[in-house]
C-alpha cells in the first residue's frame, strides 16, 4: 500500500497525529505535501466573524493562547532556537526520510497526474480545500479526510474550539 498526505504545516495540534502516523507507517509513504492554501474565510476577513461569534472569553481562553504559542513557534523556527523535527510537521516527516513538497492546490491537475502516475493508493488530507472530482478518483482506493472533531457537529476551521467551547 502506497500513502501520500497532504496537510498544513500546523504544529500545536496535527503533530501528534503525524508523529504517530509516520512511527507506524513511515516505509508506506511515499510523499508528504504542505498545503499553503489560504482558505476564502481568512481572506476575506471572516475569521473576525467567528472570533466575535465565540465571545470574548472564547477569544481570550483560546485565541490568544495559540496566536502567542504560535507566533513563539515561528519565530523560533525562523530564529534556529527550536528544532524543525519537534515543531514542524514537515520537519518531523524530513525526520523520517519521507519525501516533503510544498503545494498551493491539491486539485491542480499536475498534482493529481503525479498521485495517478506514482499509483498512489490512499491519499490522507487534513487542510481547508474541497477535494474536486478529479482528485478524489486519482488514488486507487480513495481518498481519507482527516478532520479534527467529530463531523457535522465541528465542522469548519475551529473544530478544537468548538468542542471546547
Amino acid at each position: 500500500m502506497k500513502l501520500f498526505i497532504v496537510a498544513l504545516d500546523e504544529p500545536i495540534y496535527y503533530y501528534p497525529f503525524f508523529k504517530t502516523l509516520f512511527e507506524s507507517y513511515a516505509e508506506k509513504i511515499s510523499g508528504f505535501a504542505i498545503l499553503t492554501y489560504t482558505p476564502k474565510w481568512q481572506k476575506d476577513g471572516l475569521i473576525f466573524k467567528r472570533i466575535l461569534r465565540a465571545g470574548i472569553l472564547g477569544l481570550l481562553v483560546y485565541g490568544l493562547k495559540n496566536l502567542f504559542k504560535r507566533i513563539g513557534i515561528t519565530a523560533g523556527l525562523a530564529l534556529g532556537l527550536l528544532d524543525k523535527k519537534r515543531y514542524s510537521v514537515i520537519g518531523l516527516a524530513e525526520s523520517f526520510n519521507i519525501a516533503t513538497e510544498i503545494i498551493n492546490d491539491v486539485n491542480h491537475p499536475d498534482f493529481v497526474n503525479r498521485i495517478k502516475a506514482e499509483k498512489i493508493d490512499v491519499l490522507i488530507f487534513q487542510g481547508y480545500q474541497k477535494l474536486g472530482p478529479a482528485i478524489l478518483e486519482a488514488p486507487a482506493w480513495g481518498c481519507l479526510n482527516r478532520h479534527s472533531g467529530p463531523l457535522p457537529k465541528y465542522r469548519g476551521s475551529f473544530a478544537i474550539f468548538w468542542g471546547m467551547y
